[in-house]
């Protein structure tokens, strides 16, 4: 008789975990606070499905447990996400070296995996917000809203993290880890915009420009970040920020002054820049016409606001547009080969519900990959053991790189 396995949590770690699951011979039920499966997911990446990266590498999750990770991926990394997407009919495609479905498209990600889902039997119970709890001698007696009840020999919990609320991640899955007894690293935002106070930078919305942006911690430079940035009314967004914010967001949540100071012209340093601007008499060959209106005229107040360009930080520009959460259940707590539980037996966790959180460009979603698959082992009681990709898959990818660069 199969195992009866529950899955609070339809999102990605959740649907790769029962997709495993069944493929391993469980009997799988995800329970689906929403009114329907893979909501979040099908939005990923601007809505293009950017669902891993070739260039997987520790040091895309700053500040988590590295030896962790390491075992983590050990099991399944990139490649396996590959093959596991081309098994259920998702073929990749590359941009520098960003993988995405071949039709771009996220929704794409979440046809397949709800497709093969219904193919191997599984059940799915929507709108179905689970509110409580419980180990049982026998396993886990669980239950939702509406007076709904399951009962369940083991469960994944992967009910996402504290961010897109209309998506589901609205922060009960650390509710439940917390009832049974697990320690709760505090969510913040990350991969977010910035807000500041009023700013004369304001006068530039709708500029993107190529900076650096610094950020000082109770004055303090603690970490730096170079790319596209964005100006709006209310802030500044765009990759090098969304990279910051996860700091920014953890230092004003302990209450700490938090400024950003952007460099707009990091190509070049203090000197080089200053013989540059002394020989022109118009600067808009150097900065956008519109940032013209947020620099002053004079040669040392444009150079040095040209260079440190200070924002003092109020806040996460709009949290609910936070792509992933900062923090979770404290990897102490949860094995990294099978995901299981270090504090309630036959419990495992999966995705955003752990503290782990990675750059822009797939790794957030390959950790979701990663995460399920090996919860979905660990609750079959059988390793997940990694094979040296398939060389006709990294032909295809090869080839896949090689017509992205021809674009």
């Amino acid at each position: 008789m199969s195992t009866r396995l529950g899955i609070i949590g339809g999102g990605a770690a959740g649907l790769m975990a029962a997709v495993q699951a069944l493929r391993l011979n469980m009997d799988v039920t995800v329970l689906e606070g929403g009114s329907r499966a893979g909501k979040k997911l099908s939005a990923t990446g601007n809505g293009r499905g950017n669902f891993t990266n070739l260039a997987l590498s520790l040091d895309k999750y700053p500040g988590i447990d590295t030896a962790f990770l390491q075992a983590a991926f050990s099991c399944f990394d990139q490649y396996d996400a590959v093959a596991f997407f081309e098994s259920i009919g998702v073929y990749a495609r590359l941009r520098n070296g960003y993988v995405y479905p071949r039709s771009e498209q996220a929704s794409a990600l979440t046809a397949a995996l709800l497709a093969e889902f219904g193919r191997l039997g599984g059940k799915l119970v929507t709108d179905c917000k689970v509110t409580a709890l419980q180990r049982t001698r026998d396993g886990f007696s669980v239950t939702a809203a509406g007076q709904q009840s399951f009962v369940f020999e083991k469960l994944i919990l992967a009910a996402g993290g504290k961010t897109a609320s209309k998506t589901g991640s609205d922060g009960s899955g650390f509710a439940l880890a917390r009832s049974l007894g697990h320690e709760i690293v505090r969510p913040v935002p990350a991969l977010a915009g910035l807000a500041f106070r009023s700013s004369t930078l304001a006068n530039a919305a709708g500029v993107r420009t190529e900076a650096a942006v610094s950020l000082n911690v109770g004055g303090v430079e603690t970490h730096r970040e170079y790319g596209e940035l964005q100006i709006t009314e209310q802030g500044i967004s765009g990759i090098p920020v969304m990279h910051l914010s996860r700091y920014a967001a953890r230092a004003l949540a302990e209450g700490k002054k938090v400024e950003a100071v952007i460099d707009l012209l990091p190509e070049w340093d203090d000197a080089e820049a200053w013989k540059i601007i002394k020989e022109c008499d118009d600067y808009s060959g150097i900065v956008n016409a519109r940032l013209m209106k947020a620099l002053p005229r004079n040669r040392d107040g444009f150079l040095k606001m040209c260079k440190r360009y200070p924002v003092a930080v109020t806040g996460i520009r709009d949290p609910e547009t936070a792509q992933v959460t900062c923090g979770g259940v404290s990897l102490k707590e949860a094995d990294p080969l099978t995901m299981a539980s270090k504090k309630v037996k036959d419990l495992y966790l999966a995705g955003e519900v752990l503290d782990v959180d990675g750059r822009c460009g797939g790794y957030n979603l390959q950790w979701a990959w990663t995460s399920g698959t090996l919860a979905a082992y660990g609750a079959a009681g059988k390793p997940c053991v990694h094979h040296e990709p398939d060389p006709a898959l990294v032909r295809r990818l090869e080839q896949a790189e090689v017509a992205d660069r021809r674009r």
